[in-house]
């Protein structure tokens, strides 16, 4: 099963919408023990990452989630939360890099050499990242790939 993180419902619904092109296995919802039980972490694009991150503390997943050994793919301002740093607060730092800016509008930034990163697709062990989502077919191939692993 693929669990989508719902820290902002219009996000993961749009990202369910994404993965049952892919797959019929998908469950949007916010339960630990659910989690645990999933077999890929999907944490979706959202139009406010700093309220996603404070939710992520409330629902006692920040910590959970960076035990985890399972694949997970962060969509837009939720690979944002996957970096090490957003605007200044610890993120859950699965990505040696920092993203900076408000709301959806972002930039990601290598922390070893502070260089602007411009990709489609993250890959780092079994984290995946897609950073940009302007590219329509790009994006769509990715999560076609991630739900294929």
């Amino acid at each position: 099963m693929i669990y989508i993180i719902d820290y902002d419902k219009e996000g993961a619904e749009n990202a369910a919408r994404m993965i049952a092109e892919f797959s019929d296995d998908v469950k949007i919802g916010k339960n630990e023990m659910e989690i645990v039980g999933s077999d890929k972490i999907i944490l979706p694009d959202t139009s406010s990452p700093k309220k996603a991150l404070k939710k992520l503390h409330l629902l006692n997943l920040f910590s959970a989630l960076r035990i985890y050994s399972k694949p997970m793919l962060g969509i837009g301002a939720g690979f944002a939360l996957m970096c090490y740093r957003f605007n200044e607060q610890n993120a859950l730092g699965f990505f040696n890099c920092k993203a900076e800016g408000n709301n959806s509008e972002y930039e990601v930034f290598d922390l070893a050499n502070n260089k602007k990163i411009i990709v489609p697709k993250i890959i780092s062990n079994s984290y995946w990242g897609i950073p940009d989502l302007s590219d329509k077919e790009s994006v769509k191939r990715i999560i076609k790939e991630f739900v294929e692993l």
